[in-house]
C-alpha cells in the first residue's frame, strides 16, 4: 500500500471523488458538494483525494485547529473497501494529530450502515462518547 494524498483541486478524478461522496453519505448527511469545494479553499480545511499509487481509493475532508482534526467526511470507494485502506488512512491521520474528532449518527440496528461505521471507528481506536 503506497498512499498518496492529493488536494482535491489538483486531483485528476474530481468527478469520481464526488461520486464516492454521494454514494457514501445519505442526502441528509451531505453538504452541497459545491460548498465543500468552496470551503476547501480555507487554510484550515484539508480536502484530499487518496490514491494507492495512481488508483483512487477514497477521500478525506478534515477541518483542523492547532493539533486537533475534525474528520468531517471520509469514504473509501465501494470497490476498495475491506482491504485495509480505511484503517491505514485513519492510522496516518491519528499519528498526525493529538486529537481526532468525528461525529456519526446513532444506530443500534446491526444491519444499518450507520452501525457498521461506528464499529469500524471503534475497531480503529476511536472512543464513543455518546454525546
Amino acid at each position: 500500500m503506497n498512499l498518496n494524498y492529493i488536494e482535491f483541486n489538483k486531483c485528476k478524478d474530481k468527478n469520481r471523488v464526488k461520486k464516492i461522496y454521494i454514494e457514501s453519505f445519505e442526502k441528509g448527511e451531505r453538504f452541497p458538494f459545491w460548498l465543500l469545494k468552496r470551503c476547501a479553499k480555507e487554510s484550515n480545511v484539508i480536502f484530499n483525494a487518496i490514491y494507492d499509487n495512481d488508483k483512487l481509493v477514497g477521500f478525506q475532508y478534515t477541518i483542523k485547529y492547532d493539533n486537533i482534526a475534525y474528520l468531517m467526511y471520509f469514504a473509501i470507494d465501494n470497490d476498495k473497501r475491506n482491504i485495509g485502506y480505511g484503517s491505514e488512512i485513519l492510522k496516518q491521520l491519528t499519528n498526525s494529530y493529538n486529537n481526532v474528532l468525528l461525529s456519526i449518527e446513532r444506530s443500534t440496528n446491526q444491519k444499518e450502515l450507520k452501525y457498521k461505521r461506528k464499529q469500524f471507528y471503534l475497531r480503529n481506536g476511536f472512543i464513543a462518547t455518546n454525546k
